[in-house]
């Protein structure tokens, strides 16, 4: 006899619909990762597999869907817990400040769902499998509305706009001029060519840090021991964090008329690197000076004019002035 569809059924494929929406969403921002294919195919396989259980939830008893959905449960896992003892060893408490971290959620995401279905499709749904499933998929679309929306109130800000902030954004106003909007409109103008290249743009501003400033390197472990700009330019971990630095500014140059988005953003930057990772604020301003050094001789026809070296030279001095008061804040300088 057929099986008629019934509410928790319902709820059931629309959950999976829903995961597989934002599996699928996951395998798109990826693409900017120096790693993207690997974890492209990451998501974009239990994107595929949950798709299929939305449209025909019986296909979990299927030998295909079964085999792949336990070949990627096991390798997930395995990943899951390497990451997992990657992060422990570093002491990392904010996994969602951290790109190791947040691949890590992702992962436990995927497997976790995937575990979830396993012969879903043997019987009826009943809310021991059905209760887990909403709230798992209610939790991701609420944890990207969080993060994207209300960038203040992110992990790391203790509790949106501390009084720290405030202050440091009069003192801002007192020791440096505001950008006018029309250097803002030339920042937002010149920085479309550089983000069009951004991990070029952003491994070169790292090699001429590390070689220019070699003292800079004592905050990364894993390029501390490389000499060779050669070696610097192969390493998969540094062009991942110059993805980072490049979409860092990126969030700073789309935002630029945004002053509290802005301020929200640095001091989030701020803390993470004075409480965390203990880094000398002198770096931010030598870090400012490289990347103008960069721009200005990596595309000399956009950065040659001095209004634009001008703006760019301001938006340095402003950026530099917010971080040093947030450790003067914390008491750290």
């Amino acid at each position: 006899m057929k099986r008629t569809s019934s509410l928790p059924q319902n709820v059931w494929r629309f959950c999976n619909l829903l995961m597989s929406l934002f599996f699928g969403l996951a395998t798109y921002v990826q693409i900017n990762d120096p790693d993207a294919g690997l974890w492209m195919v990451g998501y974009a396989i239990p994107a595929s597999l949950t798709l299929f259980v939305s449209w025909h939830p019986h296909i979990t008893e299927t030998l295909i869907w079964r085999r792949l959905a336990d070949l990627y449960v096991l390798i997930g896992t395995a990943f899951c817990a390497m990451l997992g003892w990657i992060l422990v060893k570093e002491g990392v408490t904010d996994i969602f400040q951290q790109e190791e971290g947040r691949e890590f959620s992702g992962l436990m995401l995927t497997v976790t769902w995937l575990l979830l279905c396993r012969h879903s499709g043997r019987g009826d749904i009943g809310m021991i499998r059905l209760c887990p499933a909403v709230g798992i998929t209610i939790f991701p679309f609420v944890a990207w509305l969080y993060y994207y929306i209300n960038t203040e109130l992110s992990p790391g800000m203790e509790g949106g706009q501390a009084n720290g902030e405030v202050h440091v954004q009069q003192q801002q106003e007192e020791e440096v001029a505001p950008l006018s909007d029309q250097e803002k409109d030339t920042i937002q103008d010149t920085w479309a060519v550089v983000f069009q290249n951004s991990e070029a743009a952003g491994v070169a501003v790292l090699i001429r840090l590390f070689t220019k400033y070699p003292s800079s390197k004592q905050y990364f472990k894993d390029f501390k021991h490389m000499e060779d700009p050669e070696e610097m330019a192969q390493s998969t971990q540094l062009k991942k964090h110059a993805v980072r630095v490049i979409n860092a500014i990126n969030t700073l140059v789309e935002n630029i008329h945004n002053a509290s988005k802005v301020a929200s953003v640095l001091t989030l930057v701020a803390k993470a690197h004075a409480v965390r990772h203990k880094v000398d604020p002198v770096y931010f301003k030598i870090l400012g000076g490289v990347i103008l050094e960069v721009l200005v001789e990596a595309f000399p026809d956009t950065f040659q004019p001095t209004e634009v070296q001008g703006a760019w030279s301001k938006l340095m001095v402003v950026l530099y002035t917010h971080v040093t008061g947030v450790y003067a804040e914390l008491g750290l300088v």
